[in-house]
């Protein structure tokens, strides 16, 4: 930015009055979000045309802070992102683009973050010289009235224990696996994040269940009984 003489404001004055003053002294068109923090309303209206936003979630649908956990733990087998013109509380406004993304299935929350992350950026690019060029759309509507709202991901969403099935505890898993947290199990009063969880096959054993082996795995019996 420096080396293109392109000026830059730090985050926690976005939201301010001076914002808004040198958004509209800069003659601004449009303001772009890109996962970040909610605008207040003389913010994404100071731009001349509209202010836009990019969602990793097909919206209304896993609105809120971290769809990509969510998407997985819900077992969603398809899923979009979703770009679209702020108003209200930041997630409503008509959406200009939706883009489909590959399966969710099978794949972790990191993995679908990074693609939401990928094509998102990429679209964003090319949204910006569409827009230059006075491209129409058809715009589509999205309402919080419908569709659905989570809450930010967080610890206690992470945890995992043998009153579950084997299948909702990988799904925990992976759903856990990103940045910011990993599948928890408590264990003799003592949690530990899970790095890899492996379903053993006509597993026998004379000891009660959960218990550490000799290697330091935990072993743990699901509700469904497998180990």
């Amino acid at each position: 930015a420096k080396k293109n003489k392109i000026p830059v404001f730090p985050s926690h004055m976005v939201n301010t009055k001076r914002m808004e003053s040198k958004i509209k002294a800069a003659n601004i068109d449009y303001v772009f979000t890109f996962i970040f923090r909610i605008l207040k309303p003389h913010i994404f209206s100071a731009p001349k045309v509209a202010s836009i936003n990019f969602h990793p979630s097909e919206l209304p649908y896993n609105r809120g802070a971290t769809p990509w956990n969510w998407i997985i733990s819900q077992k969603k087998t398809y899923t979009k992102i979703s770009i679209h013109y702020i108003s209200k509380d930041n997630e409503e406004g008509k959406i200009n683009k939706k883009i489909d993304l590959p399966n969710p299935k099978g794949i972790n929350s990191r993995i679908l973050r990074e693609f939401m992350f990928d094509a998102g950026s990429n679209y964003f690019v090319k949204l910006i010289f569409e827009l230059k060029n006075n491209q129409n759309y058809s715009l589509i509507d999205n309402s919080t009235e419908m569709g659905s709202y989570e809450k930010p991901f967080n610890s206690s969403d992470t945890i995992v224990s043998e009153s579950m099935k084997a299948d909702r505890i990988k799904t925990i898993i992976e759903a856990s696996r990103d940045s910011f947290h990993n599948a928890q199990f408590k264990f003799q009063k003592e949690g530990y994040h899970i790095v890899q969880a492996i379903e053993l096959n006509n597993f026998t054993s004379d000891r009660l269940l959960p218990e550490r082996n000799d290697e330091g795995d935990i072993l743990i019996n699901t509700a469904d009984n497998r180990t």
